[in-house]
């Protein structure tokens, strides 16, 4: 094989014994392979088997708990209905600050007119 296609067979991972190619630029990950949600599942319950019963274990309790318990769910409601209500109260503030500007534009606009 001569000088320049043994660089070219190398640079590309061609192995004239074995038929097959390897592109440099794949990469062959495994949490890659799942796409975002592969690399979500590898860095919750990665691990060996038992690390990931364990996680899940302890995730299907959290779960019973939150929904059999009366107290907990009301204080999930109660944290619910106080983040919406300060979510409501901002955008009501926003939209205030808004009409506040347009209608200051709008002034602008007219005593430039006139």
């Amino acid at each position: 094989m001569s000088d320049h296609k043994q660089e070219y067979s190398s640079a590309y991972g061609y192995n004239p014994g074995n038929s097959t190619m390897h592109n440099p630029y794949l990469q062959h990950h495994s949490a890659q392979a799942g796409g975002f949600m592969g690399g979500a599942r590898s860095a919750l319950f990665g691990g060996s088997q038992s690390d990931r019963f364990i996680k899940g274990l302890l995730i299907g309790a959290a779960a019973t708990f939150l929904l059999t318990n009366e107290k907990a769910q009301q204080t999930i409601i109660k944290a619910g209905v106080a983040l919406f209500t300060q979510v409501a109260s901002s955008v009501e503030e926003l939209k205030e600050k808004v009409e506040d500007a347009r209608a200051e534009a709008q002034e602008e606009r007219m005593a430039q007119e006139d």
